[in-house]
Formats: C-alpha cells, sequence, structure tokens
C-alpha cells in the first residue's frame, strides 16, 4: 500500500466545488432549475456574467470555430480519398469546447509543417523545372557550337562581357530589338517551353544600360557555377543537381504520413465543430433578442460531468462555461459509507480549508474507540442499543432528518463496539465479579493502574499522531518554520520523555534502555529537538518565542494526561454500577432478614429489582452522556485542534427536501 493511500485511511480528500455557468435561453430557465434542484448538487451564487461578458464569449466562440473550420476544410482539401473514421472516445459535452481549442492549436501546429512542406516542394519543383530547361538549352548550344569553355556563356572582361539569361517568349522579340538599338549582339536563342535562353554580348560601357531593359523585360540571369570549366562539365552538373533536387522531393510523403495521423483528431474536430455551431447559435439568438437566462453556482469536482451531462441532454439548448474564480469553494466531505455518519463530527469543527484534509476517519476510528472503553459494559451497550432505536426517535420533532439519522448511526455503532469492550472486562451492569461469577477478562476493571496507563498509551499515540499530521499540514502550505516547530515536537515526544525519564531515574532496572542507547540516540535527538523547537519559535513569534517555547514541551504532556479521563469515566461507569448492585442486594437482604419467609423473600426481590432498574436506568443515562461529551472533547480538543482549523465553507445544494415530519410552530 502506498503512503497516499496510507493516508486516505486516516485524512480523506475533501471534494472541492468548481464553479460553472450555465446560459441558455430565458423560456428554458425554469426547466433548467428544476433540474438542478433534482440533482441536488448545484449551490447557487450571484451570476457575474455581464452582457459585455456574454457578447465576448461569444466572441470568442465565433473565433475558435472560424479557426476550426479553417483548418478542418484545410485538412479535408488534402485528403487522398473520402474515408470513414471510428472514434473510439466520444467527448462529453461540458468538456467539448476545452477539447476543441486543444484540437485547434494541435491541427494549427501540423497544419503549418504540412504548409512548409508544400512551399519547399513547390520551390524545388520550380528549380527542378529550371534546371531541367537550362539543361535542354546547354545540350543545343553542344550541338551548335560543340564541346567549348563556358567562357561563352558568361565572360566578364574589361571592355567586352557576355551573359545567358532567360526570358519569356512572348518578350523575346521586343527585348531583342531594344538591346540591339544598344549595339548587343545575340550568340545563342533556344527556346525551352515558354522561355527562351539566350546568351548576349555587349560593351562594358553600356552595361548600366543592358540591365536596365532586362529588368524591365523581367529577365533573369542565370548564374553559372564557379567550379566548371566547359560546357560539357556544366552539362554534368546540372544533371547531378537535379538528381539531388527530385531526392529531396521525398519530403512530400511527410505531408501524408502527418495527415495520417491526425486522421482521428480530424473527425474528432468536425464532430465538435457541428455541435459548437449550436452553442454558438444559441448565444447569438439569446443575446440578439434579450432573453438569456444566466445560472452560476458551485458543483462538486466528483459530480461535475455528472451534472453538466444531465443539464445537456435534458435542455439541449444550453451553453456550459467553466468559472476561475478567486473565492474560497465551498466544500463536500467525501467518505465511504461505513463513516458518513462521523462527519457530524467533523462539522461540529467546521469544514477543510484550502491546505486541510478531512480528519473524519481519524475522529471516527478514535470516537469509537474512546466511547467503547468508556462504557464498555454489555448490560449498558444493549440499553443504549434500544434507547437509541426505540426512545430517541420519541424526542426529536423529525426522526427521519439527516441529522438525526447520521446520529442514530454512531450509536449504533459504539453501542456494538461497547458490546466488544463489555465482552473484554466482564462487565454486565456492572463488574459480574459482584455476583461471583468469575470470567476470563483482557481488560480488568478493576485493575486502576492498568487501565490508567492504558488511558496514557491511547493519548500519547493519538496526541503524536495529531502533531504529525499538522507537521504535514505546514509543510504543504509552505510553512516551513511551523513546520519545523511540529517536528521539534514530534521528535521531543519520540525521544525526549523516554531520555527524561531515564535522566530522573524513575524507571524500574527492567524497563530502563542501556546507557548508550539513551546517550547517543535520545539525549542528541532531545537536544536537537529543543534547539528546532526554540529557533523555530523564535523565528514565528519574535522575542516572545524565547520564553513560550517552553509550553511546546509541556503542552503535549497536559495533552497526554487528558486522556486520564477515558480510564476515569469507564471506571466511573462500573463503580456506581457496583454500588447500585451492592445496594440492591443490601435492601433485599435487610428485607428478608426483617420480615422472614416467603414475603420477606418476594418484597425484597422485587424492591431490590425496582431499585436495579431505576438505578441502572439512571446510570445508562449518564454513562452514555458522559462517553459522548469526553470522546467528543477528546477529539476536537485535544487532538483536531493540533491540525485542524476549519475554516472551509460547506457546500449548501438547492435540493428537493420531502418529509413526513412537518412542524409548526407560532
Amino acid at each position: 500500500m502506498g503512503l497516499s493511500k496510507l493516508r486516505t485511511i486516516i485524512l480523506s480528500d475533501p471534494d472541492r466545488c468548481v464553479k460553472v455557468r450555465f446560459l441558455t435561453i430565458d423560456a428554458l430557465s425554469d426547466r433548467l432549475a428544476q433540474i438542478l434542484q433534482e440533482l441536488g448538487a448545484f449551490e447557487v451564487s450571484e451570476p457575474r456574467l455581464e452582457i459585455s461578458r456574454a457578447k465576448q464569449l461569444e466572441k470568442e466562440l465565433e473565433d475558435i470555430i472560424v479557426k476550426g473550420e479553417r483548418i478542418l476544410l484545410e485538412f479535408l482539401r488534402r485528403l487522398p480519398r473520402e474515408q470513414t473514421i471510428v472514434l473510439n472516445n466520444i467527448p462529453t459535452p461540458d468538456k467539448s469546447l476545452e477539447i476543441l481549442k486543444t484540437l485547434v492549436y494541435e491541427l494549427s501546429r501540423d497544419l503549418s509543417i504540412i504548409e512548409d512542406i508544400e512551399r519547399r516542394v513547390q520551390e524545388l519543383k520550380s528549380r527542378i523545372s529550371k534546371l531541367k530547361e537550362l539543361k535542354l538549352f546547354i545540350e543545343k548550344t553542344l550541338s551548335i557550337i560543340g564541346d567549348t569553355s563556358i567562357d561563352i556563356l558568361e565572360f566578364n572582361g574589361k571592355n567586352i562581357k557576355s551573359i545567358t539569361i532567360r526570358v519569356q517568349r512572348h518578350n523575346f522579340p521586343l527585348l531583342r530589338n531594344e538591346l540591339m538599338k544598344l549595339g548587343v549582339e545575340f550568340v545563342l536563342n533556344t527556346e525551352v517551353g515558354n522561355h527562351v535562353y539566350t546568351t548576349i554580348m555587349f560593351l562594358s560601357r553600356i552595361e548600366n544600360g543592358v540591365r536596365n531593359i532586362l529588368k524591365i523585360f523581367n529577365c533573369e540571369t542565370i548564374e553559372l557555377p564557379k567550379d566548371v570549366k566547359t560546357i560539357s562539365e556544366l552539362r554534368e552538373h546540372i544533371a547531378k543537381k537535379v538528381d539531388l533536387l527530385e531526392k529531396e522531393l521525398s519530403i512530400s510523403q511527410e505531408v501524408e504520413k502527418i495527415i495520417e495521423k491526425d486522421l482521428e483528431k480530424i473527425a474528432l474536430l468536425k464532430i465538435i465543430l457541428d455541435n459548437e455551431r449550436e452553442r454558438l447559435k444559441l448565444l447569438k439568438k439569446s443575446l440578439s433578442t434579450r432573453y438569456l437566462a444566466i445560472v452560476e453556482g458551485w458543483v462538486p469536482q466528483s459530480l461535475y460531468h455528472e451534472v453538466v451531462e444531465r443539464v445537456h441532454k435534458e435542455i439541449g439548448i444550453v451553453f456550459v462555461e467553466s468559472v476561475v474564480s478567486d473565492e474560497e469553494p465551498p466544500v463536500t466531505l467525501k467518505n465511504p459509507k461505513p463513516l458518513k455518519p462521523f462527519e457530524i463530527l467533523t462539522t461540529l469543527y467546521g469544514y477543510p480549508g484550502k491546505y486541510e484534509w478531512d480528519p473524519t476517519p481519524i475522529l471516527a476510528y478514535s470516537f469509537i474507540l474512546f466511547f467503547a472503553l468508556m462504557l464498555g459494559d454489555i448490560g449498558y451497550a444493549i440499553g443504549l442499543l434500544l434507547a437509541t432505536r426505540f426512545v430517541l426517535p420519541k424526542l426529536v420533532d423529525n426522526p427521519e432528518s439527516e441529522g438525526f439519522k447520521k446520529l442514530q448511526k454512531i450509536l449504533y455503532i459504539v453501542g456494538f463496539a461497547s458490546l466488544v469492550v463489555g465482552a473484554m472486562s466482564g462487565c454486565v451492569f456492572g463488574s459480574l465479579d459482584i455476583w461471583g461469577f468469575k470470567v476470563p477478562k483482557i481488560i480488568d476493571v478493576n485493575d486502576i493502574g492498568q487501565l490508567i496507563v492504558l488511558s496514557m498509551i491511547i493519548g500519547y499515540i493519538h496526541v503524536l499522531i495529531a502533531h504529525i499530521i499538522a507537521l504535514f499540514k505546514n509543510l504543504k502550505m509552505h510553512s516551513i518554520w511551523n513546520a519545523l516547530n511540529e517536528l521539534g515536537i514530534v521528535l521531543i515526544m519520540l525521544f525526549g520523555g523516554i531520555y527524561a525519564l531515564h535522566v530522573m531515574n524513575i524507571l524500574p532496572p527492567e524497563n530502563r534502555l542501556p546507557d548508550t542507547v539513551v546517550n547517543y540516540i535520545f539525549a542528541p535527538m532531545t537536544y536537537i529537538a529543543l534547539i528546532i523547537i526554540i529557533i523555530s519559535k523564535i523565528k514565528t513569534w519574535g522575542g516572545v518565542g524565547a520564553v513560550i517555547w517552553i509550553f511546546d514541551i509541556t503542552g503535549p504532556l497536559g495533552d497526554v494526561l487528558s486522556y486520564v479521563r477515558i480510564a476515569g469515566i469507564a471506571l466511573a461507569t462500573v463503580f456506581l454500577a457496583n454500588a447500585f448492585n451492592t445496594m440492591a442486594l443490601m435492601i433485599e437482604s435487610s428485607l428478608v432478614h426483617s420480615l422472614g419467609g416467603a414475603a420477606g423473600i418476594i418484597l425484597g426481590i422485587l424492591a431490590s429489582c425496582v431499585v436495579l432498574v431505576m438505578a441502572h436506568i439512571f446510570n445508562l443515562a449518564m454513562s452514555s452522556l458522559g462517553p459522548f461529551v469526553h470522546s467528543l472533547r477528546l477529539c476536537l480538543l485535544e487532538f483536531a485542534s493540533k491540525f485542524y482549523e476549519g475554516t472551509g465553507k460547506e457546500f449548501r445544494p438547492v435540493k428537493v427536501v420531502l418529509s413526513r415530519y412537518v412542524s409548526l410552530k407560532k
């Protein structure tokens, strides 16, 4: 079992609420309210959405839909064939907008990659096309003048220059006329497709004029590689370059791979867009007609999807938005069914705050144990169970209320636990020893010392657990100095007590630890704990901390001693029961001796029975009330107060409450 699961056995996580906003047309607002009331999982709060914000929501939704539609269209345009995709997971309505934003972001990123690849492919195809045209020109040149130096195609002399250009075929006649006016000679001319490749020669002094005319006719000057010497070498160079570029064209396959990878996302985008368009229609209609109904409030996180799905299913025309809020969210307690009744103990102190856990589990275990030890009597346990079932419902206005039912369940649980302890201690309306019965006992109620030691051991463990929880709570809050203070208290409890008993020579020789263990483990740890407590107290309290740190040493001792009340109340219950039993025996004996005969015996038995019934009913009432109050005190004041503040807000949902019991008061 992991530490997290172990922690949940002791402290559960409260169900914190999330804020949600429902927007629908005014005509459906009553039905929306009815559904939320039926669900019993929605706490209404004041809507903070103004029409301007609603307009903003409309624009945000419209923008994301427009982006999504553009992306979907671009992907569909690139699909090689029509396909049908089967989606494994259909998103719930409450998540569709969030998923839409994610899909738009992810597919937009992939679309950018695809467009970059396509631009690169187009650029490669254009370069390959030009190189192939140039190759045809070179091959024709070879056939005309043979293999010679490429200087004929490109020469940069002091007085004479030659260049090779590429021009649109329909522009060539005009270009030729203009250049010939300047005295330019056309050496080689070759038509390749829609272009003409030509080599021109001119004097250096007219270069600027030539360049201007070439620019007017959008001519492209062919740049020849510097390391090529002959025309045949140039042809081979161009052929190799074309091969390399055609191999690079294989990157176009990446587009198909990306689209194949994104097929499910594309299908999901399509189905979500269909739904979000309907939501957009709702918002536009509501805002344009001014019949917009807004319901805002809190929903427990565990029930969020259930609530939203039910509203979508029942209403249909509704827009749901999660709301980010700075408010402290309400909480509801979430515990296993057997522990649910004990939540009323926690709520007596308050609801868990932002950094707090729900202590219901540990409070439940503690309360059951304390109550059972204090009332540990089979007779009184049975009496408590019967009173819980038949008497208590008659003492309240509404025995079907949720609070009373929880109290009833608590009393049933502690009643059965008291039965077990009663069996362990051999007590039935007091100790059976007084009636002369000798039964095996695990707990001897006549041994006061044993009960006191047991109570203090329980108290020690209980208080130690409280400070350990406080330590982790402060770590969770990033309150380092308070966490160190709690660490110091834990170390003092673990090592300081035994060290103090050893130093004061209180422990009997058979219970003493070896001196080496005390001197090398317990003594150093005690002093380290003292240093931690003093420093942390000064850091958190300032100069006053140099004095009040002493209470962190004496406080746990006083807390542990407070648990002696467990032994005291347990003994009081048994002793009072024994006293009533003795009194009844004395009355019976007195009547038998004074009256004698059958009349004395009958009257003695009747009188003693009356005394026993009345006395034990009284003791049952006192012995049930005392353990309840003192168990509550130990759980809340001595234990929970160390780590639990209960500053959270209670979740108060609107719900249907029907009861057969109706209290009418003036």
